[in-house]
């Protein structure tokens, strides 16, 4: 079907009523035809519009005479024999220095005015200097009329082409699959320029593994894996010499062009015969149109994975492990995989979700290119390992790895509420320290304008720690207000928070504690206490936990 649409569009044609402005016109069109006689006639050509800006990129191989270098030059012969072929439509032959130039004015329909500039070196005597003028002459007349031809017959087949490659990848794109993308754009590349094209996927590992071709094709003389490391350093097309070609095992028989495209992880497209050397401008604006469409389609394909996996996360009825489940399944949907595995754990390591478990599945031992795993870990919170992995014989595809990295993404904030859940469980369903009541009484009562002192009392031998009872500190209660609190912090260790005692009192609060633990408990008083005492006061610059200050305290009363 794609094939009958790109032939349907190749034999039709497109009108446009509006003039196209002459630099549009030249650089929406293949030049390496013209580029090619420059080199083969020593005659440097060059495409200019009516502000004399050059059109045409240098060649690579030198030439005895440069047009650009002639414009650039303070003596403005060059640019006045331009702006009089333009205004004269006449051709405008002058010598500058050792070169003989020749202005012709371009005339082509439906494009505005513009100028073909010859030049070669004058090596002709004065008796010889009408038969190189005349020789220059028939030649720039005939490469005028390829020029305006070129200009005037390709434009609509250009655009109808252009138009008709987005309706093909846009259309393929809707699969959710930049492989789909890829070959719909191959299988363009073998209609228009009868060139076949490999693609190699990046194995996130220094490698592109191979990975799809259009059926036909010699896939089997085609290297499995080719080193990232020897490939030029180039996101544009690159045609290999025949070494470069044999040192990457790509023999083919046939021109040999590569192109990778500019995102990390990428792909890397072996394109095999004449037709992309030869229309290089045309194919990279295909290349561009290919990135454009699995952009658009990875950030589709991303967006229904958050939506879908989004219904299930983030409800209310916290089933998180079957909420996981069903996520997981969904991401298995959405890209054909054949396991998605989402575990959980805590900072100690214990798991909190476990979605078919990567470890105990057989996937594991398949083509690493086939599998990805990614990390996320929150520090001092959890951490969580998402794993996918095909069965099909495919490998993970840059898109793939994009939308699982969203996944992933979404996962992590949905993971972060599971675990604040699962504490503050933990912290509901554990009892109190009275360690956390005095702190958290102490901070509300300073932030009240209130004082506050805190006492420890700790037996000075801790092996009689069980005549600390409950009715130890119920004798102690009942000398206090009742807005003070007293409690056991630890064996042998009593905790007292006295509420609007600033810290001049402390002292005697103290000598009081001591006083009534020996009047009350005849053991208490024949082993002895140690106690300690801090002091909180509103204004105060803000300080530790008081307990803590309290401890250190010890002894010193």
């Amino acid at each position: 079907m794609v094939s009958d649409q790109i032939r349907s569009a190749a034999t039709s044609t497109l009108f446009a009523p509006e003039p196209i402005e002459f630099e549009l016109a030249v650089r929406s069109r293949s030049w390496e035809w013209l580029l090619a006689l420059r080199l083969r006639l020593a005659v440097d050509l060059q495409l200019l519009d009516e502000h004399c800006t050059p059109m045409l990129s240098r060649t690579q191989a030198s030439l005895p005479v440069d047009i650009v270098a002639l414009l650039r030059s303070e003596k403005p012969a060059v640019r006045n024999a331009v702006l009089a072929a333009l205004r004269t439509r006449l051709p405008q032959t002058l010598v500058v220095g050792s070169a003989r130039v020749i202005c012709f004015p371009i005339s082509a329909e439906r494009v505005t005015r513009g100028v073909l500039i010859a030049a070669r070196v004058d090596t002709a005597g004065a008796q010889e200097g009408e038969r190189a003028t005349a020789e220059l002459l028939s030649v720039g007349e005939w490469l005028c009329n390829g020029v305006e031809a070129h200009l005037s017959s390709s434009a609509g087949d250009d655009l109808k082409r252009v138009s008709t490659l987005l309706e093909v990848l846009d259309a393929a794109a809707a699969g959710g699959s930049d492989r789909e993308v890829l070959l719909a754009w191959a299988e363009v590349l073998a209609v228009w320029h009868d060139t076949d094209v490999y693609a190699y996927v990046d194995d996130l590992r220094g490698h592109f593994v191979y990975e799809a071709a259009l059926p036909g094709a010699a896939a089997s003389a085609m290297p499995a894996i080719i080193d990232a490391a020897v490939l030029p350093e180039s996101s544009e097309l690159v045609v290999l010499s025949k070494a470069d070609a044999e040192r990457l095992q790509l023999v083919t028989g046939q021109d040999v062009t590569l192109w990778r495209t500019r995102s990390h992880p990428g792909w890397l497209l072996v394109l095999c015969g004449a037709g992309a050397a030869h229309h290089g401008v045309r194919v990279r604006v295909y290349a561009r149109l290919l990135e454009q469409a699995m952009r658009h389609g990875a950030q589709a394909s991303a967006e229904r994975c958050v939506v879908a996996m989004s219904s299930h996360l983030f409800n209310d009825d916290q089933q998180d492990q079957h909420n996981a489940e069903q996520a997981a399944g969904e991401l298995r949907e959405i890209l054909g995989l054949a396991v998605v595995s989402v575990i959980v754990r805590s900072v100690a390591g214990a798991p909190l979700i476990v979605v078919d478990d990567w470890e105990r599945t057989e996937v594991r031992t398949h083509d690493p290119a086939s599998r990805l795993v990614v990390l996320r870990r929150v520090e001092d919170q959890f951490s969580l390992v998402l794993g996918v992995a095909r069965a099909d014989g495919r490998h993970i595809t840059p898109q793939e790895v994009k939308v699982v990295e969203v996944a992933a993404d979404l996962l992590e904030r949905w993971a972060m509420r599971v675990v604040r859940r699962s504490h503050a469980a933990e912290r509901r369903s554990a009892p109190r320290r009275f360690d956390d009541v005095v702190e958290e009484f102490a901070a509300h009562a300073v932030e009240r304008g209130v004082p506050v002192t805190a006492v420890v009392v700790s037996l000075r031998d801790r092996s009689f720690a069980s005549v600390l009872t409950q009715d130890t500190m119920a004798r102690l209660r009942k000398h206090m207000r009742a807005s003070d609190l007293v409690g056991m912090l630890s064996e042998g260790e009593i905790g007292l928070l006295l509420h609007g005692t600033p810290v001049t009192q402390a002292p005697l609060v103290a000598s009081r504690v001591r006083q009534i633990m020996q009047e009350s408990d005849a053991v208490v008083g024949s082993i002895g206490v140690s106690i300690g005492f801090a002091s909180r006061n509103p204004g105060d610059p803000k300080p530790g936990p008081i307990l803590r200050d309290a401890r250190a305290a010890v002894g010193a009363v």
